[in-house]
Formats: C-alpha cells, structure tokens, sequence
C-alpha cells in the first residue's frame, strides 16, 4: 500500500482472481495497465477492472493510419462445408471431424484456386490440425510450389529454416498450426490464407497481423479467409469489422457494417479493401439475421459458453453490446435467466432462487443509480468480507474512499474531498446509508440496519454459501457500476465537438 505509481503490464491478465487480490489491496495515487490484447483468449472482461476508462488505444486501424503496418486486401470467401455435421466438442470443433472434410481432395483444389488468383509472394497458412497442414504441404508441392509444415509434430519442418527459405524465396508458402500465432515478426509475409475456423476474436487477430508488418516491395498484406455456416464464424467478420470501424459485436451493427462493406461506403483505413463474395454474404446473412432480444441474448450466452468453456458474465454481455432487459423480461433477473440456462452452481442456484435472497438479488438489478454511492458502499463491504455481515463506520468509510479514489467520475460523485472524513462520513449516512437501510428502490424490503456506526445486512445466508453469495452480488454490482460509468461517459461526450477523418480515395475529409 505504500506505493504511489503502479504499472501492470500484460493487463490481460487481471482479471484473473490473483491479480484482482492485488489491485484490491494497493491504493496507488496512479494505477496504469498496458496490454497489446485488450480482449481475452478466456472471455474475460477487463473494462470494469478500469472503471471503463482507457487513456490510450492505437488499434489496427489507428496503426495503418500512422503508417506503422502495411494496408490490407481482404477477401472472405464460401467455405463450402456444412459445419452443422461437424461435432462441437469443448469449445470448439472436433479436430479429427474437421480435418477429415479439409484434408479431402475438393478442398485443397479449391484453396489452391484461391491462391493462384489472389496470393502474392510469401504466403504463411493457417491450418486445422498436423494431418491438415503436411496435406496441404504435399497437395502444393504436387502443384508445383515449395512449401513447408510447421507445426509441434514429428512430421513438422524446421521453424527458423523455413521461415528464412520463405524469406528469401526459396519456397511460396508455409501451412502451420498454432506456431506463429504471436510474438513472430514475419515483414515480407504478403499473404495470410485462414484454413480453418476460429475460437477467438484475439487469435484471428493476431493470425491476420501476421502479415501486416511493413517491408520493402510490399505495399499491402493479402487475406485470404474462408467463411462457414456455423456461428463460430462470426467470430472473423466480428473481429475485422470492430477493428477497423470499431463495429459493436450486435447482429444488428454486423449487418449494417457488412451492407456498408458490400455498397462501398465503409470507412476504411486508406489502402485497405474488404470484400467478400456473393455466398459468403449470403452465409452472413443467416448468421446475423434479426431476432428478438431475448434470442439474441440466448445465442449470445450459448457461443460465448461454447467458445470460451465458461458462461458470461453480466459485465461482460453489457460490453459485448447486449441488453440485460431481455433476460429480466424472460425470468425476472439476470441471474435467474443465467440459473434457468444452467450457468450456477447448485448452491448459487438455490440462492438466486430463495425467496428472500433471490429477490434482493434481483433488485439489486434495478435499483435506482443517480450517482455511484449505492454500489461503491456494497463494493467497500465485499472487499471488507462484510456481506452478509457487518461493517463499522469507520472501516467502510476507509474502503469507500479507497474504491472512489480510484475512478475520476466517482471522486466526482462523491462531491467532497475525499480526505475530509467527517464531510464523508455525512454524505455516506445520508445517501447510500440511508437508502439502503430505508429498502430504496429495493421494493421497501428492509435489507440493511445503522445503528451504533455499524451497517449490518439482515440476509442470513448459510456459511457453506457465503463465497457463492459474494460473488453472485460482486458480478450485479460490478455490471451496475460499468453501465453507470459508460452512460456518465456518454453523457460528457454529448457535451464535446469530435472532428473524424474520413479517407475516400485517398483524398482526406473532416467531419
């Protein structure tokens, strides 16, 4: 605690549980995260960690704006398997099953095809499995090109020696598995072919900036990507299109990015070209086609358990762009929509669906947040192991002050100094105190006493689950606070002039 400047680097890694023990206990003057991948290969939400704020971000976009990476020439095109045969098995498809339909002799012919009309020089390919890539290896060989596998197997070529004979242009193109996914500079890489789906918006990210680093000779990276019909394919137009025209994941915002892309009118980054062909469109079209809320919330939960192996959180659906509305609608709260798709625990489950727990849960939902106060109190007496249970006075003040200190549009809801703590303690016994303890916006339920300069919560919840009880009302808590910031946030931006720079034809325009 004696710290006043923090630097984490690799943040994508804080939302971890040992990272947060840390952040919980420091109280800096100044806390900084750095992360070159902002999303994580788990789901994981890292926004709320920073009370939704990001003092810097330089993208793809913003990258090839600034002439740091080299433009791009997209193409998606039809993968003309029927994935909907092929199991999905923990998170992903069944690696045998896949290859068996790439490692066949129509699919190598129809890469080939691509290749030969499209690719440039130094091509890097993505495969599915060990059995893909020495296919393909041999299939191109037989073509007449030099080529290599690289891979963990035993059949693999050598790493560094294939990378340096595609180099210096003594073979066209190296099919790989999961080797060079990051960490690798590979500059006269000019085409990147995708041969396989895709778990991750991350790990297409960093396949596709294989190629984007600048290189003498080189004046655009050529992408090659097949598109099929299983929602795991969402997963490349979603990471495109958001990061180069920062597209919300929505169905509703892909469609329109997509018809933007297809009509020409797309705001790209100068050089670059997206395009994608007639059935992929089509195959697009079905993935995104429009649906209710409460559909729309469903697919979402389901590709989001199938991908990452873990539910998601409610924090982490109202960043992905999804309103909780629908989940309440269907089953009076989140978390009981969350119990009803079979994402808690046994023990969780039987607190969201206990009479008095579970509607203090759910209320919790939709307590009136006119400031912050409300939720940063029951945030100081989580981290204080005091809920259920009981807190003095003095003790939350301390952690309330610490967890306001930590975001500027919370120092400005408190509206006094933050080391003034008799002004403190005044305005935490008339608002959020008084509020609690007066069951405001709770349904006038009774939750919370103040008596003697101790906040008590009434709930008895059993000791076996205590844990499953802090972390249900944590993730409500954590989500109220992340919607209550992003709608501050956009409201000060109403407030301010925002001047883009719009590229068409090489010709800049202000807005």
């Amino acid at each position: 605690a004696a710290f006043d400047y923090i630097v984490v680097d690799e943040f994508h890694h804080a939302a971890a549980r040992t990272y947060q023990v840390l952040l919980d206990y420091f109280t800096p003057k100044f806390l900084l995260g750095l992360t070159a991948t902002p999303e994580r290969t788990d789901g994981g939400d890292l926004l709320h960690l920073c009370h939704e704020n990001i003092v810097f971000r330089c993208g793809l976009a913003e990258g090839i704006l600034r002439g740091l990476l080299c433009p791009f020439h997209y193409f998606g095109v039809p993968d003309g398997l029927d994935y909907e045969q092929i199991p999905w098995r923990s998170s992903r498809f069944d690696p045998e099953a896949l290859t068996q339909h790439w490692a066949t002799q129509e699919r190598p012919e129809n890469v080939l095809a691509q290749y030969r009309e499209k690719a440039g020089e130094r091509t890097l390919a993505f495969c599915c499995s060990q059995v893909h890539a020495d296919y393909m290896k041999a299939f191109f060989y037989s073509n007449g090109y030099g080529t290599a596998a690289v891979h963990s197997g035993p059949t693999s070529d050598l790493r560094a020696a294939s990378l340096q004979k595609l180099a210096d242009g003594d073979i066209d193109i190296i099919f790989s598995v999961d080797m060079f996914n990051e960490g690798l500079d590979l500059p006269n890489v000019d085409t990147v072919m995708m041969l396989r789906p895709t778990e991750s918006r991350l790990l297409w990210l960093q396949q596709f900036g294989r190629g984007l680093r600048k290189a003498e000779e080189k004046d655009h990276l050529t992408v090659i990507d097949y598109i099929g019909n299983h929602r795991a394919f969402l997963v490349k137009p979603q990471a495109l299109l958001q990061a180069m025209m920062n597209v919300e994941v929505t169905s509703a915002a892909m469609r329109e990015a997509i018809s933007q892309v297809q009509n020409g009118t797309a705001d790209l980054p100068p050089g670059c070209e997206i395009t994608y062909e007639l059935e992929a469109i089509e195959v697009l079209s079905k993935l995104t086609e429009p649906t209710g809320q409460l559909e729309r919330l469903v697919a979402f939960y389901n590709d989001f358990e199938d991908r990452h192996g873990a539910r998601p959180r409610a924090a982490e659906t109202f960043h992905e762009g999804y309103s909780l509305r629908g989940a309440r609608t269907d089953a009076g709260s989140w978390l009981r929509f969350v119990s009803r798709m079979g994402g808690l625990s046994d023990s969780a489950a039987k607190l969201v669906n206990d009479p008095r727990i579970g509607a203090f849960l759910a209320y919790l939902e939709t307590t009136q947040m006119t400031k912050s106060y409300k939720m940063l109190t029951l945030l100081a007496t989580l981290n204080s192991d005091a809920l259920p249970g009981e807190i003095s006075i003095e003790h939350l003040l301390n952690m309330f002050c610490r967890l306001a200190g930590r975001s500027a549009q919370f120092r400005a809801d408190v509206s006094v100094p933050l080391d003034d703590v008799d002004r403190v303690r005044r305005l935490l016994e008339e608002h959020p105190i008084n509020a609690w303890v007066g069951g405001r916006g709770m349904g006038g339920e009774n939750y919370f006493t103040y008596e003697e300069s101790v906040f008590r919560c009434l709930l008895d919840v059993p000791s076996e689950q205590r844990r499953d009880f802090q972390e249900l009302v944590r993730e409500i808590v954590d989500w109220r606070l992340a919607e209550y910031l992003d709608r501050a946030q956009r409201k000060t931006e109403e407030d301010r002039i925002v001047c883009k720079v719009s590229h068409t034809d090489g010709r800049p325009i202000l807005f």
